[in-house]
């Protein structure tokens, strides 16, 4: 069936003491932006700000100039990682080898043939 529903949310005005003004209903800032930004609610203006876009750098701007060097730090972080991984794995093949078919083992079959 149809997993259980959410518990409902604990109710915020009685979880905020009394000393803070309730928080702005979240319905009324969309429809008047000029309001909340005007009454200095920093969560209304914030939110205006957002719907309209000010302040925010776009993303084109952000990911643009990191986009030539990505690929130049990616590969060597990529490659660097690559690299100790390799590193690594030969090892442990390379240890393990010797271990299960190298000396050990023949004086470990020595022994027990003897």
């Amino acid at each position: 069936g149809p997993p259980p529903p959410p518990p409902p949310p604990p109710p915020s005005q009685s979880s905020i003491p009394s000393d803070f003004p309730p928080p702005p209903p979240v319905f009324s800032a969309p429809s008047t932006p000029a309001a909340s930004t005007g009454g200095g609610n920093s969560r209304g203006a914030l939110l205006s700000q957002i719907q309209e876009g000010k302040c925010l750098r776009k993303v084109t701007e952000c990911s643009g100039p990191p986009t030539p060097s990505t690929p130049d730090t990616g590969e060597g972080i990529v490659g660097a990682l690559m690299m100790v991984m390799q590193k690594r794995s030969k090892v442990i093949h390379s240890s393990d080898e010797s271990e299960d078919d190298g000396v050990e083992d023949d004086d470990d079959e020595d022994e027990w043939d003897d």
